[in-house]
């Protein structure tokens, strides 16, 4: 439990270097109790970044291990709300299925109405599903819930990606420059 905790401040950080750390860590953790759904929903979320953010040498490896670690993962993670929303981040993030991701994060916010990142995970699953005025309520949520996010970044680039979608280039480009400012 120590190690899996250890390993928040690292992929918190969001840096490819801090996410290496996470995984590290996490792997510790599993090394001790390789059931442990909580480290496993993590690690699975931190592999699936690596590509995402370009961060990867082996892109296809990580996507591959991030999807069996989230199938591991939502076998263990029962009604621990992060694990819940970590699990369906990481089925997003490497395309293995945007209904299961989107259950697990309902699941989360049913367990938890206030957790900021999984109405971000929300937002990016419905902007996936072609959804974006619910997508601009669930970060515009996220973001009341947490102004001091260190992935409201992330939610603001949701909400740049929604605004061009419906073809407001100005506040896209607006929204863009905030999260640049806050990455």
């Amino acid at each position: 439990y120590d190690l899996y905790l250890s390993a928040f401040p690292e992929f918190w950080s969001h840096t490819g270097r801090g996410n290496a750390r996470a995984i590290a860590l996490l792997d510790q953790a599993l090394a001790v109790d390789p059931g442990f759904g909580p480290a496993l929903a993590y690690k699975a979320w931190a592999l699936a970044q690596q590509p995402a953010y370009l961060w990867s040498d082996d892109p296809l490896a990580d996507r591959a291990a991030a999807a069996d670690l989230a199938q591991r993962a939502a076998e263990r993670a029962s009604d621990h709300a992060p694990s819940l929303v970590a699990t369906g981040a990481a089925i997003a993030l490497v395309g293995a299925g945007l209904g299961r991701a989107t259950q697990y994060v309902e699941r989360a916010l049913e367990i938890d109405p206030n957790n900021s990142w999984g109405h971000m995970r929300a937002g990016w699953n419905l902007i996936y599903a072609g959804r974006f005025p619910e997508a601009e309520a669930a970060f515009h949520h996220a973001e009341t819930l947490s102004p001091l996010d260190p992935f409201r970044f992330n939610m603001k680039i949701g909400r740049a990606v929604v605004a061009r979608e419906i073809h407001d280039l100005d506040t896209a480009l607006t929204l863009l420059d905030e999260a640049m400012s806050l990455a």
